[in-house]
């Protein structure tokens, strides 16, 4: 979807945060370059990858770029505890 979105309208504003907006290329081209990253140290597809950071463009570009070197996202709410880390963490795999 990400790639498609990208072709057929890459200048379009994709995410906005703070005054800030990314387009859709922008967010393509990031979570491209974090996906080869999480392959170069090891990630493989099936691997779970918790992503641990609020409603924001990070969190965007690392949920796709999880999705594109075939992890599956484990969102963590910033604000949970440690035994709720815990607990979603094991019960993730």
């Amino acid at each position: 979807i990400l790639d498609a979105t990208a072709i057929e309208l890459p200048d379009a504003p994709a995410v906005t945060f703070l005054g800030a907006t990314l387009t859709f290329r922008e967010v393509k081209d990031r979570a491209d370059w974090f996906a080869a990253g999480l392959v170069r140290l090891g990630l493989t597809r099936g691997d779970r990858v918790g992503i641990m950071l609020p409603n924001c463009p990070q969190f965007v570009i690392a949920a796709f770029a999880v999705l594109r070197a075939g992890g599956i996202v484990v969102g963590l709410n910033p604000a949970y505890t440690e035994r709720e880390v815990c607990h979603l963490a094991a019960d993730a795999g």
